[in-house]
């Protein structure tokens, strides 16, 4: 063919760098572009004991807000009561779905609380992506009104921020459940009002990562199963066409 379609449309590309050039702005520019690391799920970034008792998801929680630049900011893990009914839909919480979610964010005006299913840790990049979006609900808490879309966006704007601080390989690669990418996951915002980005969304986000701070794209692709090393691809060949939009996140470390 002599022709083929973007990734994404031009609206969702406008709003992923709208969203990551009010990142960088609110959450200090020389932070993104000379400290935060792309996160990959290896031994070099995660050590944790073997199993899914609740010391090894206390140590997996507070590696991953190191790595999120919020090791200072207090915060409560607490592990969900198993239950054998649960399904995980997508390891996030998800209003008006009658299942236990994988992981919640919580305040109750004393204490933030992020809760976790044990069921979820069978699946430890699944696992890895709960827990950095509900910290990227922390992050974003006092500021998400003022973020492209606003309040109404938040969901999105929440995994969009999960990527800014360096998981977007995990949070393209961390919808696996156990009966494998379901289809809510993949459809993404385009879904009623479950308000997370698409697999698509997120392979565009993490290429406009990568190339805003010149990490080799083979970094990623060495960690991406197949089908989300063709999203990445498609991604970095749609950033190619358009290198303003790089240019312009570029521009912002001054």
């Amino acid at each position: 063919m002599f022709w083929s379609r973007n990734l994404v449309d031009a609206d969702t590309a406008t709003w992923v760098e709208e969203g990551f050039a009010w990142l960088i702005r609110t959450y200090d520019a020389k932070v993104y572009f000379n400290e935060t690391k792309l996160i990959l799920p290896t031994s070099d970034f995660f050590k944790a004991p073997k199993g899914s008792s609740h010391d090894a998801a206390q140590v997996l929680f507070d590696q991953v807000r190191a790595h999120m630049g919020m090791s200072d900011w207090s915060c409560k893990l607490v592990r969900q009561d198993a239950d054998p009914n649960t399904h995980i839909a997508t390891g996030l919480s998800v209003q008006g779905v009658e299942q236990s979610p994988g992981g919640t964010f919580g305040f109750d005006g004393k204490q933030i609380t992020i809760t976790y299913s044990p069921d979820l840790m069978k699946w430890p990049v699944s696992f890895l992506n709960m827990l950095s979006h509900e910290l990227a609900h922390y992050l974003l808490a006092a500021d998400v009104e003022h973020a492209p879309g606003g309040v109404d966006a938040h969901e999105l704007m929440t995994d969009l921020a999960a990527i800014y601080a360096g998981f977007g390989l995990i949070q393209l690669e961390g919808g696996m459940t156990a009966s494998g990418y379901q289809d809510a996951f993949e459809a993404g915002w385009q879904i009623g009002n479950l308000g997370y980005l698409s697999s698509e969304t997120r392979a565009f986000a993490l290429a406009l990562f990568v190339l805003s701070k010149d990490i080799a794209p083979s970094t990623a692709l060495s960690y991406l199963s197949s089908s989300k090393s063709k999203l990445f691809r498609s991604a970095l060949r749609m950033l190619k066409k358009q290198p303003e939009i790089v240019d312009r996140i570029k521009a912002l470390a001054g």
